[in-house]
């Protein structure tokens, strides 16, 4: 939980994920994933020690998909990519999935040195970009969908009374009507095919994340946002972890609260705290998004 954009989980043992591709080097080496689409990777000094970028190539030149940080490495790395993989054609633009430091970290440099638009979304959970190429069944996925950990659903300062939990959910949904061979390329770790069995577990630990904590304010009566990140998250590892766990946990009492199942109040000390609803909401387990 090192690096913010995602919050690790564990994969149930026995999910049959297949990794048909050894990822490139973070070097400057690439991959080619199809006819006409690159995979590369930039370094981090983190945990989460890389993130996968992506180049399309068209009829007269490329664009690229994400940047890496904002750092000497990572330009050098492009510059090698330009000299020695483009086949001397031109990167003609720049896609960025979201607004992340590791995916957007290089869109004023790219601009600068190739000359290139930008094409991106707004805020992070309810509009990150995924590309699908329905043709030969190819998702660029960046953070929506990873392999080994899920994306940090959170709630932000941003838009403190959202439910970015809802819209999260429902992406997972419209993600399965993609064909099941689709060949996902994930902004980290590796590329996989298994799409709609990542997305069931995905959806699953959700569900259960909003389970625990309505045992939680069953058991305890009331909580604050804090307390049930406790619950939730029991394991973190310093400030960030601390951040993203709360922001997590704030998005599933926020489904919750939306979905009339729990209340908020403000006490007289300044701080919320959840409780389920008094029509006794909440007594049964997550309703589970229909799955084929």
């Amino acid at each position: 939980m090192s690096e913010p954009i995602a919050v690790p989980r564990q994969r149930r043992v026995g999910v049959p994920l297949v990794y048909p591709l050894a990822p490139p080097a973070a070097d400057g080496s690439v991959v080619e994933v199809a006819p006409g689409v690159l995979w590369a990777r930039m370094p981090m000094p983190m945990a989460l020690d890389h993130i996968n970028v992506y180049l399309l190539r068209g009829e007269h030149g490329w664009t690229v998909v994400d940047t890496g940080l904002n750092a000497d490495t990572s330009r050098a790395m492009w510059e090698r990519i330009a000299a020695e993989h483009l086949d001397g054609l031109p990167i003609e633009a720049l896609v960025c999935t979201h607004w992340h430091y590791d995916h957007a970290g290089l869109a004023r440099w790219f601009g600068e040195r190739f000359g290139v638009p930008l094409y991106m979304t707004l805020g992070h959970a309810p509009e990150h970009a995924c590309l699908y190429d329905a043709t030969d069944h190819l998702l660029l996925a960046g953070d929506q969908l990873l392999p080994r950990i899920s994306s940090n659903v959170l709630v932000s300062d941003v838009e403190p009374e959202a439910d970015p939990l809802s819209l999260w959910l429902a992406s997972l949904t419209r993600l399965e009507q993609l064909a099941p061979d689709t060949l996902v390329l994930p902004s980290h770790q590796e590329a996989f095919r298994g799409l709609h069995l990542r997305t069931r577990e995905l959806s699953e630990h959700h569900h259960h994340q909003l389970d625990v904590l309505r045992g939680h304010l069953r058991e305890l009566g009331r909580a604050t946002a804090f307390e049930a990140m406790q619950k939730l998250f029991p394991r973190r590892h310093g400030v960030i972890d601390d951040i993203l766990a709360l922001g997590e946990t704030i998005a599933h009492l926020s489904w919750l609260r939306h979905a009339d199942e729990v209340v908020r109040q403000l006490d007289a000390d300044g701080v919320y705290r959840f409780e389920l609803a008094a029509d006794g909401a909440g007594d049964g387990s997550s309703q589970e998004i229909p799955h084929e």
